[in-house]
């Protein structure tokens, strides 16, 4: 009878340098891709907390404007005092309307070369406050 022979096939006890070479490759991929979103999503959160301290600080500055803390005339690129990387800018204009003032306050954030990187402007109109001065002098014959 025929016996037949088992042919030795060896195991394979390890990996290949191509399948090494492969796997760093994949990881190397995956790791850009990670480096580029997390790089993304940092400098979107940062535009964020500008953009959201820019409304914060117009709105406070044109309260005080409004409430007369501050002088009703037109400044151009005033520092702010807490912080000189941020700068306010105020426009005070006839609106067309009798008795009323526009109001244009712009803050702007500058980056370290001195550019300009966040901007946020609010317009408001306000009574001209001239109107009260004028009503609060009486004439003498009217007293």
């Amino acid at each position: 009878m025929h016996q037949r022979t088992k042919q030795f096939v060896p195991q394979r006890s390890g990996i290949t340098l191509f399948e090494v070479v492969l796997a760093l490759a994949i990881f190397l991929g995956a790791m850009a891709v990670i480096s580029q979103v997390l790089e993304n999503g940092s400098r979107a959160a940062t535009k964020a907390q500008l953009s959201s301290n820019a409304v914060i600080r117009c709105e406070r500055r044109m309260n005080e404007v409004l409430a007369g803390v501050l002088p009703l005339s037109s400044e151009q690129n005033a520092p702010f005092e807490d912080d000189s990387s941020w700068q306010w800018t105020l426009n005070v204009a006839d609106s067309g309307i009798p008795y009323l003032l526009e109001t244009e306050m712009i803050v702007e954030h500058l980056d370290s070369n001195g550019m300009t990187n966040t901007t946020f402007r609010l317009t408001r109109l306000m009574r001209d406050p001239q109107i009260y001065e004028d009503a609060a002098i009486i004439p003498e014959e009217e007293l």
